[in-house]
């Protein structure tokens, strides 16, 4: 089917594509294995209200920054390594802005990880200073 797209007032045609044979069963088995991987995660979300985004920003801090942290030192402590993440970020207030993405585990976010590390604590100075330096690259990369 096509028509008159309403915002770019350009005409669009629908393209239907046709997976047929090795393809088609490397898209099933990817499907099975993803769904497999999907139903093992035992997600119990909570709330904690002890603190927010308003107390992050207090210590000079980027709450999102605060986040992605965490994510990676929960990596850390699960597995013992890091992995790269993504986090869209828009573009659009530039010129023929669009979605990007950041690269949040930089080595600042793993040198902050690994001092938390339980075997291996860091001094709470260090780890304050450790978290800024996060929360610095991880703005100047925004």
């Amino acid at each position: 089917s096509s028509g008159i797209n309403a915002e770019y007032g350009c005409e669009v045609e629908r393209v239907e594509v046709r997976v047929k044979g090795e393809v088609r069963d490397d898209l099933e088995a990817a499907k099975k294995s993803f769904e497999h991987a999907a139903a093992t995660y035992d997600l119990k979300p909570f709330v904690y209200e002890g603190f927010g985004k308003e107390d992050i920003k207090k210590f000079g801090m980027s709450p999102d920054s605060v986040s992605q942290f965490i994510f990676q030192l929960a990596q850390w402590r699960t597995f013992g390594y890091f992995v790269g993440t993504y986090e869209s970020c828009s573009t659009a207030a530039f010129r023929s802005g669009r979605t990007e993405t950041i690269r949040s585990c930089s080595s600042e976010m793993a040198a902050a990880a690994q001092a938390f590390d339980a075997t291996n604590p860091a001094s709470l100075e260090d780890i304050t200073s450790l978290l800024k330096g996060v929360s610095q690259k991880h703005v100047n990369l925004c």
